[in-house]
């Protein structure tokens, strides 16, 4: 949460909170493992300068164009992206909207344009 407020300044982060922080003219941003999970992937693509496309390719180990889940963690450990397993699997459970044990690249990628909302939306004057 710490490397959040770091790269998102702006954001008033409360754990576990829907409440509004008093004074604060942010709406506080609630991390579950999901999103905390998800935040750190577009973290590490917007230090790497590279699309979640090109991640998912990197990822996808036999190019079936979906990643199982030990794909997933392997690439999650490859990658280096901080995660502990208990979040990696609270992902993967997250990722996968069509509950078939694979994650297909729309998946990843409508998971993270809905991250990048809900930011935007946290951002705005309450």
């Amino acid at each position: 949460m710490h490397e959040v407020q770091q790269v998102l300044p702006m954001l008033k982060i409360k754990p576990g909170c829907e409440e509004s922080v008093k004074g604060s003219r942010t709406k506080p941003v609630l991390l579950d493992g999901a999103t905390e999970g998800l935040l750190a992937i577009k973290q590490y693509l917007e230090a790497k300068s590279i699309s979640v496309f090109k991640l998912f390719r990197e990822f996808d180990d036999d190019n079936s164009d979906s990643i199982d889940y030990n794909e997933f963690k392997r690439g999650i450990q490859a990658a280096e992206i901080p995660l502990p397993s208990s979040k990696v699997d609270t992902l993967l459970q997250h990722l996968d909207s069509d509950h078939n044990g694979e994650i297909e690249l729309a998946e990843l990628a409508t998971k993270l344009r809905g991250l990048s909302e809900k930011l935007i939306r946290s951002k705005t004057v309450s």
